[in-house]
């Protein structure tokens, strides 16, 4: 293996000159040194700041003035900066937030301190903020938001998130909350709680019900869409949510008390019908609409296991190595690669299998190996060299991508991910040393494959 520099060989001159090669490549984002330390240049920023005392100074040494360090600027200096700001990204620069994430802490962090808070600093750049409400200008202000926007606007989370933020305070503290001011305003898009009755909440969620259908027998998808109101209501006012939905005449699934075992086994066997294999896994079904069968089954047979075995259903209860093999190369001749997966497994109820076969061969790993299925070397193959082979391929494959941990995960490489974690500490510490330690020849490459 051929040896690259290693930090201690670094000079002025190479860092200088490999910094400027790199802010050629890469343009703006190079100038920060988070950027720099995350796509493999951890070493080249560690020696600018050690040899040229910090990072703006090491830039400013390779010619780059790209910003002015904060105890060079001036009240006047600062306020240039920030009016060529606002002319390139409009109104986004108005919002300290968007300022900091986009690479002007600096500025922001000098004009509070200097200027005694960021709106003054704002007036003090003659941009109109509009720092003193009425109860007038806030209500006209907020029709205005409606008319452009429409009912995304009654929301106020929305306007928080959309640059708003000020007027909700404004509107909360000066007419007692944000259903108020919105009544103030004239637009009454939803009853209040406190004028809610059990007849015109039961006649709400019925109009509720014919509109979006099943869906809308769910508490969840209620609260997502914005009928918490309703929902916490009537679970107070009827006892539960199944109980007000009782009341409404829906009784889209027996209550838990109203459960039998016969009734119980009925419903399974419908599910199976449905779904399938998929139906098998207790997990799955409480993820999508049948919890509370799961947990009557559980309660009146002992264990899901068992309930199934009264419903006729095979669960290989008693596995052996033999049959685990077989059944697993079945599943692989009808799903292909992706029941290579544990993962894939487990979710298409097959937890079963995967469990016993973890336990009987020590690993999921060896298990296919058993089957006769190398799809991946196991991680207890794996050695700093083969790893740091295996890594440049992926690099030359896949580019800068493959420098995130993320990125590698996602993309079946999570063995090598968690090997190189814990052979030299952190996924960073391994980029590190893979940057400036190690360059493979194309020799070398060939070899290894």
């Amino acid at each position: 293996m051929k040896k690259r520099k290693k930090h201690k060989d670094y000079t002025r001159e190479s860092s200088k000159k490999e910094y400027k090669e790199i802010r050629k490549k890469h343009g703006d984002k190079a100038k920060s040194s988070g950027w720099m330390e995350k796509n493999g240049h951890a070493g080249l920023v560690n020696y600018a700041r050690k040899e040229f005392g910090g990072w703006n100074k090491f830039k400013k040494e390779c010619g780059f003035n790209d910003k002015p360090y904060l105890t060079y600027r001036t009240k006047e200096s600062s306020k240039k900066e920030y009016k060529e700001i606002i002319k390139k990204h409009g109104d986004k620069a108005k919002n300290s937030s968007w300022m900091c994430k986009n690479g002007h802490r600096g500025l922001v962090q000098y004009a509070c301190k200097t200027f005694g808070g960021w709106n003054k600093f704002k007036k003090e750049c003659g941009i109109n903020i509009k720092p003193h409400r009425t109860k007038k200008s806030t209500k006209k202000e907020y029709k205005e938001i409606i008319k452009k926007h429409g009912d995304k606007a009654k929301s106020s989370g929305w306007m928080m998130k959309n640059g708003h933020g000020g007027l909700v305070s404004y509107a909360c503290k000066a007419f007692g909350n944000w259903d108020n001011f919105k009544k103030e305003c004239g637009i009454n898009d939803k009853p209040l709680i406190i004028f809610r009755t059990k007849k015109s909440t039961k006649k709400e969620y019925k109009e509720i019900i014919k509109k979006h259908g099943d869906k809308a027998k769910s508490s969840v998808w209620m609260r997502k869409n914005g009928h918490s109101g309703l929902v916490s209501y009537a679970s107070n006012a009827f006892g539960n949510w199944n109980n007000f939905k009782k009341e409404c005449g829906i009784n889209d699934k027996n209550l838990h008390t109203l459960w039998t075992k016969e009734s119980s086994k009925k419903e399974y066997k419908e599910a199976i019908k449905k779904h399938g294999d998929k139906a098998k896994n207790s997990e799955w079904m409480n993820k999508n609409g049948h919890s509370g069968l799961v947990s009557y089954a559980r309660k009146a047979f002992g264990y899901w296991s068992k309930f199934q075995k009264e419903c006729g259903i095979d669960i290989n209860p008693y596995r052996t190595k033999k049959s685990t093999k077989k059944e697993y190369k079945e599943i692989i001749k009808k799903h292909g690669d992706k029941a290579k997966s544990s993962g894939w497994m487990q979710k298409n109820g097959h937890s079963g299998l995967v469990s016993y076969a973890c336990k009987a061969f020590g690993g999921w790993n060896n298990f296919k190996k058993e089957c006769g299925i190398n799809d991946k070397p196991l991680r207890t193959r794996w050695t700093k060299e083969s790893a740091i082979i295996k890594y440049t391929e992926i690099i030359k494959k896949h580019g800068d991508k493959a420098k995130s941990s993320e990125w590698m995960n996602k993309n079946g490489f999570g063995g090598l991910v968690s090997y190189v974690s814990n052979a030299f500490g952190l996924w960073k510490k391994f980029l590190d040393f893979y940057n400036h330690s190690y360059t493979l020849s194309e020799n070398e490459l060939r070899i290894a494959s």
